[in-house]
Formats: structure tokens, sequence, C-alpha cells
């Protein structure tokens, strides 16, 4: 019975305990979610640099412009030739990766 009473409580604390996780991975940008995808693009296909994650996000919050919860700060960020940018964009990765993330909505 004792051993059973602390594995109930092991599972409600761990269960109850204070960390979050965030629904998606993203950047904001221009008060736009860019949601990230797992689709690579060509660099060819990368336009202009539209900017650099300013604020890197490690808890759950109200998200400013330039953040991002999976993104390091200094991330550049660009166009995607051919694609308003109020559609997606790509970032480059710390791989060297180009990926595509796409608005939230779209």
């Amino acid at each position: 019975m004792k051993y059973l009473l602390s594995v109930i409580t092991v599972i409600l604390l761990v269960g109850c305990s204070s960390s979050t996780s965030w629904a998606y991975q993203f950047l904001k940008y221009n008060d736009l979610h860019y949601i990230v995808t797992e689709k690579e693009v060509e660099s060819y296909d990368l336009g202009e640099k539209l900017g650099e994650v300013k604020y890197y996000l490690e808890e759950e919050q109200n998200s400013k412009d330039l953040s991002s919860n999976i993104y390091p700060k200094g991330t550049d960020f660009y166009e995607i030739n051919g694609i308003s940018s109020l559609e997606a964009i790509a970032v480059k990765d710390v791989e060297g990766k180009i990926i595509k993330l796409v608005a939230e909505g779209e």
C-alpha cells in the first residue's frame, strides 16, 4: 500500500509540474507567426534577407516581433523567391539547412 501511494504521488507531481511546451515551433515577424515545416528550400530560391531573430523564447509566453521558440538570437530569415512573405519565409538553421516556415493560417 505504501508503495502504491508513493507511485501515485510521483505521478501526480510529474503530471502537475510547471514545465510548459509550445503548441508549435515558430518565428514571429511583422506580427505574423510563421510555423516551422519539414520542407527544405533550395539556396537559389532564397530571396532578400528580411531580418534576424532578436529574442529567443525559452518559456511559453506572449511572443513579440522578431522572436522564436526554436531559432536562437541572431538567426537570419529570408524571402522565398516567387512566394509572398505574407505566405512563407525561410530560415537558415544551425546545420545550414534552409527551412520553409509558413504563415499561421496559410
